[in-house]
């Protein structure tokens, strides 16, 4: 081999080192890039750079020893690359250290960087802190370092296993701290969360935690990782708001917690938690629910149209045990609901047949009904309200702080101000990010709860107005929310099979 051209000798031990560092670097070493182009991508380099760097390997290039050469410049630029390497392994980190926080940890995806598998959200962070990296021209520093790699580590010299040793322990040390701080506050978040899910169950016992922890680990995390990701990319210090964090909460949390014990009774409170965990599982009406509301509804009509109060009074007196009633155990389940159904109808034996009066007693009834539900809700809504006020309480106490220490350096007099800051910070987020939004979803929850009365409203005043019970059905049918609307031929083979079931009752009555 020493007899090689000097020029293809000089380009195997560039190739050497710059191909070792491309085959080993992020992005470049990607398993989704076929192996022929980042061979390529490592030769183009490798000509690009030859004519400013050939001139430092000429003398080498001509040693014998040139296998052995060759060799100590693979493993140096197999180590830079790998170093480099080791740095960005700290966005997987912080993603599997979320993942664990917020029970994710079991969603995995192939990793071409690191190999084997890994969490989804380690996987995007990677992904993201690569496109960022690219994005800032990065990899420009990337070719500036290979470059520089020659004054440090010459060719022909010796391995040099103690400083790349000290950088790699340097470079390991250095990830795992920009891991743990890219996953503090997601850390901080799960034991504050936790806490007060545990809380929420020992004054809720009905409440399934483990139902309601997970949409709402996800919501919550999406909305931090959001807001402290951008705060970091725009270069901001997390270490500022992590001081004074432990201290904000407890002012502005406290306060607001005992705000809301004060200004609600004990009832509404346990109320307002059940309700939290209520909006995750949504509204408990179905499609099937609705059909079956409308089956009922016929069934209960058509007894009063054929047989008068006297039949329909039975029913409607012990509906837990009415023969119409029994086939339908998730309406039952509403006694609300049943005891709405059963009041009206009531009321239209005892000779209450203006449809006008029927309509606006029922519309009143539905607005009492819907502001006792809607309680909990608004106390919720007024606690969000509140939130950022308390936060510019929590900054004010922080200012009064720093103006008993105005005569301290400048450098400690803003870390005091930016620590008062974070308080009104820590009050709108609060608000706007996950109080607010509770509250509002807890609105939307209780206002497709109460469509229900409406169609009932609809279907018994349709009849009081003398209108034929299939006609009441089909104009309570198009009160129905369109997402759970059964189609007329579905309500047509529900009533049909409604019909049969009322026969075969009055049947075995008769």
């Amino acid at each position: 081999m020493a007899d090689l051209p000097l020029h293809v000798t000089v380009l195997l031990l560039l190739f050497a080192r710059v191909g070792a560092v491309v085959m080993t670097l992020p992005i470049f070493s990607e398993e989704g890039i076929p192996v022929q182009i980042r061979l390529m991508m490592a030769l183009g380099l490798t000509l690009g750079l030859s004519g400013l760097l050939g001139a430092r390997v000429v003398a080498t290039a001509a040693d014998g020893a040139l296998i052995a050469t060759t060799l100590s410049e693979f493993v140096t630029g197999a180590a830079l690359g790998l170093i480099v390497r080791m740095l960005f392994s700290a966005a997987a980190t912080a993603g599997s250290l979320i993942s664990m926080q917020i029970g994710l940890s079991s969603v995995l995806v192939p990793d071409a960087l690191l190999g084997g598998q890994t969490p989804l959200l380690g996987r995007f962070l990677t992904v993201a802190s690569l496109v960022t990296c690219m994005a800032m021209g990065v990899h420009h520093l990337w070719i500036g370092a290979i470059i520089h790699s020659y004054d440090q580590f010459p060719v022909g010299g010796t391995i040099p296993t103690a400083d790349l040793a000290r950088v790699a322990l340097l470079a390991a040390a250095r990830a795992l701290d920009l891991a743990l701080s890219m996953a503090a506050p997601l850390i901080v978040y799960a034991l504050v969360f936790n806490s007060a899910l545990g809380l929420a169950a020992r004054l809720t016992p009905s409440l399934q935690v483990f139902f309601v922890a997970q949409p709402l680990n996800i919501g919550m995390v999406v909305t931090l990782l959001c807001v402290f990701g951008g705060f970091l990319i725009a270069g901001g210090n997390l270490s500022v708001i992590a001081e004074a964090l432990p201290h904000e909460i407890l002012t502005i949390a406290g306060a607001a917690i005992g705000a809301f014990i004060l200004g609600n009774s004990v009832p509404v409170v346990k109320r307002a938690l059940a309700g939290v965990a209520h909006i995750f599982r949504g509204p408990r009406w179905n499609e099937g629910d609705y059909r079956d509301l409308l089956a009922l509804l016929f069934a209960l009509l058509t007894t009063f149209r054929n047989g008068g109060g006297m039949a329909i009074e039975k029913h409607i007196d012990a509906p837990e045990e009415s023969a119409l009633f029994m086939p339908y155990p998730r309406l039952c389940a509403d006694t609300a609901l049943i005891h709405f159904i059963c009041d009206y109808l009531r009321m239209m034996t005892v000779n209450l047949e203006d449809p006008y009066q029927i309509a606006e007693a029922m519309e009143n009834d539905i607005e009492r009904h819907h502001a006792e539900v809607m309680v909990p809700q608004h106390a919720i809504q007024l606690m969000a309200d509140g939130l950022p006020a308390l936060g510019i309480v929590a900054a004010v106490l922080g200012v009064i702080n720093t103006m008993g220490s105005i005569d301290q350096p400048t450098q400690i007099l803003g870390a005091m101000i930016g620590s008062a800051l974070v308080g009104t910070f820590l009050g709108v987020l609060l608000a706007y990010g996950f109080v607010g939004p509770i509250a509002s979803k807890l609105q939307q929850t209780l206002d497709a709860e109460q469509k229900p009365y409406t169609l009932v409203k609809t279907a018994i005043v349709a009849y009081a107005q003398r209108m034929p019970v299939q006609v009441a059905i089909e104009l309570a049918r198009r009160m129905t929310p369109s997402g759970y609307a059964p189609s007329f031929g579905e309500l047509e083979q529900a009533l049909d099979v409604a019909r049969d079931e009322l026969v075969a009752t009055q049947a075995k009555a008769a």
